[in-house]
């Protein structure tokens, strides 16, 4: 390709290097097109400003090569799309301008082009240069029948088209003629007796005669053309084992082989280069484009595989925060949920005891349950699973609580007349080993406090009501605990006060 620009394909995107942006003299712009997202984005310019430009694409990279702001110039600069970044070669064998050229077989061809800036006094030249990027050097090969500046090349079926042009330094003789130049012609077969043998792409003509004898005259000539087109490669990737969610994909996965050489390329849901990502649990397909390296011979090709992603196993475990309570234990749990491999379980968290559902909660968030039975409750967590992860449970985990301390409330009577209902009582804590008691004890109707005493060192406390209303009364003691003995209440006591 030539011109004061070029483009090509790389892994699907198109990439545009427009070293002219008008009369503002020589860029270096690089962009780049995704016909999948159908966008434009700017990548890295060239490290040296460049005008009438001629390159391509080898084995994934961007070869460019140019004058200098409309001086000769011998810098060959290549782009590597997965760096993102650019790099200087190996310069040609002289310094030109305003070439033609493509890319052939793996190799760069600069053809043409003039010594001297725009209306120099050099003249155009004939020269052929061929880049090879392995040996990274250049090689010079036949020369051009004339000198031809700014014309249009292309290649194809082992042999580059050049078109057009000018074969003056000013630009005015203007060159209308197609020239063809086949820098490695292979033969497409060969023929030994009545066996032929394709070696090549292209049309293999056989051609047949027979030359006569004493009694028949020479045979016209025949021939036969056999098109012998590209062969495809052969790929050999096997599907994959199962993985885990959490495994990033690897060449475990991407492996696959071709009968020729070549380079590969994978895609997958989460895009180009997949390696070292981590795909959904379920089935998902992983493609692989190969490049073969003898273009002229061979198609590029691509192939597919499904790879399955199994949910990822876990591991959940609990803890428990527990204070006690006049009835009982109160409990904050909180369950933590382990993946397998890595990522981030979600869903929900049911606490159980025993048998019976206590509640649940999003993992990550604690759960916190009323009072508990009295004893020793076994409480487990159990994980519900989500899209990648399978659900677990944790082992039953003991919430130990402690007995609360036996509190006796005896009124003196159980019904009175009104409106004398003040009922004297008394409340009794039982001594553990006759060791001191101390703390206080509130005396409830129903929901409403009476009043609140002071419990003797005994353990006995003695009272009177205050006047109680006509009507049934729900007594009870509680106890609020010290540092021997834990908090505790008595049953209720009915209490009836009749209208004399």
């Amino acid at each position: 390709m030539s011109g004061c620009g070029f483009a090509a394909a790389i892994n699907g995107k198109l990439y545009l290097y427009t070293p002219c942006n008008g009369y503002s003299g020589a860029q270096s712009l690089l962009d780049v097109y995704d016909p999948v997202a159908n966008t434009w984005t700017s990548l890295p310019s060239g490290p040296h400003p460049l005008g009438n430009g001629v390159g391509g694409a080898i084995n994934g990279k961007l070869y460019a090569v140019g004058d200098s702001n409309g001086n000769p110039s011998a810098i060959l600069d290549v782009y590597d799309p997965v760096a993102n970044s650019w790099s200087t070669l190996a310069p040609m064998p002289s310094a030109l301008s305003n070439m033609n050229g493509t890319v052939l077989n793996g190799k760069l061809y600069v053809l043409g082009g003039i010594t001297s800036s725009f209306g120099g006094s050099n003249t155009v030249v004939t020269t052929t240069y061929v880049y090879d990027p392995v040996a990274n050097s250049w090689s010079t090969q036949a020369s051009l029948p004339f000198g031809v500046r700014n014309g249009a090349a292309a290649s194809q079926g082992g042999d580059i088209y050049l078109d057009g042009g000018s074969s003056d330094v000013y630009g005015y003789d203007v060159v209308t003629t197609l020239e063809i130049f086949g820098p490695a012609p292979s033969s497409v077969c060969t023929v030994s007796g009545s066996t032929v043998t394709i070696t090549g792409v292209g049309n293999c003509i056989v051609a047949a005669d027979q030359p006569g004898n004493a009694s028949y005259g020479a045979a016209p000539e025949v021939t036969y053309t056999i098109v012998v087109n590209k062969g495809n490669p052969v790929i050999t990737w096997a599907t994959p084992a199962a993985i885990p969610y959490g495994t990033p994909l690897s060449g475990t996965q991407l492996d696959a082989t071709a009968n020729v050489p070549g380079s590969f390329f994978y895609t997958s849901p989460a895009g180009l280069n997949p390696a070292g990502t981590v795909l959904p649990a379920g089935t998902s397909p992983l493609g692989a484009g190969f490049t073969p390296t003898n273009t002229q011979d061979y198609n590029p090709i691509s192939a597919y595989v499904l790879l399955t992603v199994t949910k990822a196993s876990t591991l959940t475990s609990l803890s428990a925060v527990t204070t006690q309570s006049v009835t009982g234990t109160t409990a904050t749990l909180t369950a933590v949920v382990r993946p397998q491999i890595s990522g981030s379980p979600t869903g929900t968290v049911t606490y159980k005891n025993g048998s019976t559902t206590l509640g649940s909660a999003p993992v990550g968030t604690a759960f916190s349950t009323g009072v508990l039975p009295v004893g020793n409750p076994s409480i487990t967590a159990v994980y519900s699973g989500d899209a990648n992860f399978t659900g677990s449970s944790s082992a039953a985990t003991t919430v130990v609580s402690v007995a609360p301390t036996t509190v006796q409330l005896t009124p003196a009577l159980t019904r009175v007349l009104y409106p004398l209902s003040s009922v004297p009582f008394s409340v009794t804590v039982p001594l553990k080993n006759s060791e001191f008691i101390s703390g206080s004890i509130t005396l409830y109707d129903g929901t409403t406090v009476i009043n609140t005493y002071s419990l003797s060192a005994g353990g006995i406390f003695l009272g009177v009501t205050p006047s109680l209303s006509v009507g049934t009364h729900s007594l009870r003691a509680v106890y609020s605990g010290d540092s021997h003995y834990p908090p505790g209440e008595s049953p209720i006591v009915a209490v009836t006060v009749s209208q004399l």
